[in-house]
């Protein structure tokens, strides 16, 4: 045998033995530092229930108001008629659900939040006769949420899609759906 393939034949054992030994008997891991998770906080502290009217405006002026008259929804602004009033609980209900991301310890100046000219402006009108105001300002950097300042409170970033429903309501107005005739037969 020769001596170059006798060296090959021990390295080659040499590594099993070293392989079969860590596969018995690991290495202890280095204790891991990972952070507990911080349980998210909900930006309101309201039901849908407690909302009796509705107010959103965006920076270009758009607006729409919408009240409720006993279980019914109606819009105020920018026309008067009942609105689809499943489609105002269901937003009311995703906005009630709306968890605070982040806190913001170190927050950007207001001008890179965006709220020097908030993009949107949504006020709840509560059956107490309190108003909370939302201020939506710039969207996050990564584009998943915006940065969010209620009422006088500090910023914070909460998710985009919960908002959705509320903002869509102003390029889309929750009408009622218009019956359809009965074809005659």
């Amino acid at each position: 045998m020769r001596r170059s393939t006798l060296v090959v034949l021990v390295l080659f054992g040499l590594i099993l033995a070293v392989y079969l030994f860590l596969q018995k008997n690991p290495l202890p891991k280095a204790e891991e530092t990972t952070a507990a998770p911080t349980p998210q906080e909900a930006l309101l502290s309201i039901t849908s229930d407690s909302v009796v009217g509705i107010r959103i405006q965006d920076a270009a002026g758009g607006l729409i108001e919408l009240v409720r008259q006993g279980t019914e929804w109606q819009l105020t602004y920018p026309i008067t008629e009942t609105a689809d009033s499943a489609v105002v609980e269901s937003a009311l209900q995703r906005l009630s659900g709306l968890m605070i991301q982040d806190r913001l310890s170190n927050p950007p100046a207001d001008e890179l939040m965006g709220f020097n000219q908030p993009i949107y402006s949504i006020t709840l009108l509560l059956q107490t006769g309190q108003e909370a105001r939302l201020v939506l300002g710039a969207e996050t950097p990564l584009k998943t949420g915006y940065y969010v300042r209620m009422d006088s409170r500090s910023a914070v970033v909460v998710a985009k899609t919960p908002l959705a429903g509320l903002i869509g309501m102003l390029s889309s107005p929750p009408r009622q759906p218009t019956p359809t005739a009965a074809a005659a037969p």
